[in-house]
């Protein structure tokens, strides 16, 4: 599931996160106690994790039917 915020709402200390993604082409990881728990990346790193992982998934799909 996927949940949209518009950037004029994210607080302005979320601004450097929003900007490493994009404009830098960073992911930046998400810590809770010392585990990374949540990452930031840009749409276009978005798009092409979402598609390696649908390429990943056919392809156990047709293993498993040979």
């Amino acid at each position: 599931m996927s949940k949209t915020i518009s950037l004029d709402e994210l607080p302005p200390k979320l601004e450097r996160l929003r900007q490493s993604a994009w404009d830098e082409y960073e992911s930046v990881f998400l810590e809770r106690n010392g585990e990374p728990v949540a990452a930031v990346v840009s749409l276009d790193e978005y798009r092409r994790l979402q598609a390696d992982i649908i390429k990943a998934e056919r392809g156990a799909v047709v293993r498993r039917h040979q």
